[in-house]
This record gives structure tokens, sequence and C-alpha cells, in this order.
């Protein structure tokens, strides 16, 4: 939780320590001989050795190097702190996100859902977010990893199909179910539902309860 004060004193320690890092950077980073780690020199190695496998074979299409093309490659290279990131870049933004939405566990950037279609009343959502490459991924093992690209094609646009006869069969009252019995009494602080069948929208919630004072922040 966060009240003014405590953002206030949040604005003072990111400023602060934002300062701290350009510091430790500027000054005390040079003062050490800093290299890669084994296992990255090692995970360097491996790729250069792929690329200069791939180039030689692609220019002149021979056969490819043995593994002794490794030994070209030299020892552990210097590294350095990196502070331009995101995540240093933003820690200053940290104070006003939580003014505008909230603490930072009172919302996430993984699931984001986009408006497809409307039919009738029935509002079809596709869901994408920072874990949508799991997506592609599951559908390419149903692939023969030639022509991936059309048999992807075709697996979304079957699923697309699929979503809208779903939405089709629940506009005309298909799908009945008793729906699940969910506490309606302040004592219970919340409920979880047993299954992800029945669900609720929350932008469609908000817009068909708006001007009801429970839903409002």
């Amino acid at each position: 939780m966060h009240t003014d004060e405590t953002l206030k004193i949040f604005d003072g320690a990111t400023v602060q320590i934002g300062s701290e890092f350009r510091t430790f950077n500027k000054r005390t980073c040079p003062a050490f001989d800093t290299r890669e780690l084994r296992r990255e020199m090692n995970a360097r190695k491996r790729r250069q050795l792929k690329q200069t496998i791939a180039k030689k074979s692609s220019i002149r299409d021979e056969q490819p190097v043995p593994d002794s093309t490794a030994s070209e490659v030299g020892g552990p290279l210097p590294r350095s702190l990196n502070i331009q990131t995101y995540k240093y870049h933003a820690l200053g933004d940290y104070p006003d996100t939580i003014r505008e939405l909230g603490t930072t566990d009172s919302f996430s950037t993984e699931p984001v859902s986009v408006h497809l279609y409307s039919a009738s009343s029935v509002d079809t959502y596709i869901w994408q977010s920072e874990l949508e490459h799991r997506d592609p991924k599951s559908g390419y093992k149903r692939t023969d990893r030639k022509s991936f690209v059309k048999q992807l094609t075709q697996i979304e646009r079957r699923k697309a199909r699929i979503r809208r006869i779903r939405a089709k069969i629940l506009e005309d009252g298909g799908y009945v179910c008793d729906p699940e019995e969910v506490a309606s009494t302040p004592l219970e602080h919340h409920h979880i539902g047993l299954a992800q069948n029945r669900y609720e929208h929350i932008g469609t919630f908000l817009r068909k309860h708006t001007g009801d004072p429970a839903v409002q922040v």
C-alpha cells in the first residue's frame, strides 16, 4: 500500500539510486578489469562457431568445418555494467505509475485483450500478452517443420473459426449451464472460480455497470 507521503519518499529514493548507479558506473567500474564468465564465453564461442559454419557453407557449399574452429576465438572478453537498459530507465517512472494505476502488484502486462468483433450481444475477444510467443511455439509442433508458416496460418484460421462458432452457439442460447455459485456478502474477501470456462470480462463488466458507484476506482 502507498500514501502520498510514501510516494514522495519513493520519488526521492529513485532520484538518489539513479545518481548512485551513474556514479558507480562512472567511477567504480573502470577501476576493475571485469570479464565474461566461463559459461558466457563458451556460449559466445558456440554462437560464433555456428555463424562461421553457416557462412562458409552458404558461400562455398562446403562441408561443415571441424570443431577446431573454436580455437580461433579468443578468451573471455571485457564486460562492463550497462545502465542504458529499460530497467534503469524506468526507475523514475514507478511512483507516477503507482499514482495512476495503483501499486505494482495490482496490475500485470501479461494478459492484454483485443476486441475482435461483436455478434449481436456476444463480444468476442482474443487474448495477447507477453506470453503470446507460446501460442505459435505450441502450433509449430503440429507442423512438418518445412512449410510451417502456411501451416501455422491454417491452424490460426481454424482457431478463429472455432471462436466464431462458439460465439454463434452462445448467441443462440447454447452451452446453457448452471452458473457457479459466488459469495455475495461483504464478509467474503474474494472468490476464485473452479474453472476458466465461465468468466466475466472486466471491460464489458465495467461498461455494463457504468454509473454504479460500486465499480468506481
